[in-house]
Order: structure tokens, then C-alpha cells, then sequence
């Protein structure tokens, strides 16, 4: 950095002239004690920024950390170290009460009620104890406890799957029952079709003559007789 090879009183002013926004309102609004000493100006921004974490974020992060769901007891006290060693990384006052803060806030954040409360009476009876040391009795103590009492079953849950897998089958069973009483109506209707076409209507025989292709006022035979000569002449003198 170009700031190394400068006088020390020139340090100060040339890192001020080159920050921005946050970075520079925090370092000048602490006052003359930090603006005017290099070293300062970097520790104060590496504990409020960090490598891209800020020590609020990381705090809100560590005090409201909860156990995830299907996260072991060894899991979760590890991830609350991890954010604890980056708080301290970036404020090391912070490690005076490390032990105290992770046991804490191991025995809040676990989801378990009785595991709970056996970690605050750990904590309370054997203050002295480590924080690996306490979360090693909590996890003799949660063993023999789920041998002793399984793991309640989830009702609700067990309702609900039974519930949806009563629904799925009704509605499994309607959908046979359509589709079979679909292909009925299909295959009478089929039969019906194939029936008409097979046998046409009855349209009756012509009167006159006997034939199936007409009726007696459309007969032939009809006609024939109406244009003969014997049907157009006069009827005979009977006097």
C-alpha cells in the first residue's frame, strides 16, 4: 500500500482521502484520537466492517442463531463457535467471555425443551465448566434420555399424511369408476350406431304396388294410370 512508504504523519490524511461513504463518516466522526493514527484507522474499520462482515451482523447472527431442523447437538454448538471466532476476530475484547456467551447461548438455541433446560442446569450448577465440556454432558444426558423416552410422534403430522392419503385414494378409486362407466356409454353407443347402420328404418311398402322405394301418392303405377286414355273420357250415356 502507498500509505507504507510515507511519513507517518502523511499516513492519516492520505487513508481519509481515499475512503468513502460509511468507512469514512466512522472514522471521523470517532475524532482526532483515530483520524490522526494510521494503525487505529485500520483496526476500527476492520472491527465495524471486517472482510466484508460487520461486528453488529455477526452479533445478530450469534445471539439469534436457533438449531436447524435435522441438525445434531455437535452441529450446532460448532456453528456457534464459527460465528463466535469471527466476532472475536473482529473485536477481541470479546474473548473474555466467550465460554460464558457459547454456553449461553447453546442452551437457548437448541430446539429440544428438555435438552434445554438440562443445559441451563448445567450451566447454572457447574459454572466453572467448559463450554465442550458442557455440551459433552448435555449429549450423555439427551442419549440416555431418548432411550428412555422416544421421540414423541409428530400426530399432526401423521394425521395429515393419512388424511392425504385417504383423499388420494377416493379420488383414485372415482377416476376407475368414471373411466369404466365412459367406456359403457362408449360401447352402447357403438352398438347403437352399428345397429342403425345395419338395419335401416322400416319406411313401409307402397300401397299400390307392393314396393319399398316409395309410397303410394309417389307410386308409378299411379302416374300411368292418371295419364291413360280410358281415365280421360267422358263417362258412358246409361240413358
Amino acid at each position: 500500500m502507498a500509505s507504507r512508504g510515507m511519513m507517518m504523519g502523511e499516513q492519516p490524511a492520505y487513508i481519509l482521502d481515499h475512503l468513502a461513504g460509511k468507512a469514512r463518516k466512522e472514522i471521523v466522526g470517532r475524532g482526532d484520537a483515530i483520524t490522526k493514527d494510521a494503525e487505529k484507522i485500520f483496526q476500527v474499520l476492520l472491527k465495524v466492517f471486517g472482510d466484508g462482515e460487520s461486528l453488529a451482523l455477526l452479533q445478530q447472527q450469534f445471539f439469534s442463531y436457533r438449531q436447524r431442523e435435522e441438525e445434531d447437538l455437535v452441529t450446532c454448538s460448532l456453528e456457534l463457535v464459527d460465528l463466535y471466532d469471527r466476532i472475536v476476530a473482529l473485536d477481541s475484547s470479546f474473548s473474555t467471555c466467550k465460554e460464558s456467551n457459547l454456553k449461553g447461548r447453546l442452551a437457548e438455541s437448541v430446539r429440544d425443551e428438555g435438552l434445554r433446560r438440562e443445559l441451563r442446569r448445567i450451566n447454572l450448577e457447574n459454572s466453572k465448566l467448559s463450554f465442550f465440556d458442557a455440551r459433552d454432558q448435555a449429549l450423555v444426558w439427551y442419549g440416555r434420555s431418548t432411550k428412555t423416552h422416544p421421540k414423541p410422534r409428530n400426530v399432526a403430522t401423521e394425521e395429515l399424511t393419512a388424511d392425504e392419503t385417504s383423499v388420494e385414494n377416493i379420488v383414485r378409486v372415482q377416476s376407475r369408476q368414471i373411466k369404466a362407466q365412459q367406456e359403457q356409454i362408449n360401447q352402447l353407443l357403438e352398438f347403437v350406431t352399428r345397429g342403425r347402420q345395419q338395419h335401416p328404418p322400416d319406411r313401409g311398402l307402397c300401397f299400390k304396388c307392393n314396393s319399398p322405394d316409395h309410397i303410394k301418392r309417389n307410386c308409378p303405377e299411379m302416374e300411368k294410370k292418371a295419364a291413360s286414355p280410358a281415365s280421360t273420357q267422358p263417362p258412358a250415356n246409361l240413358n
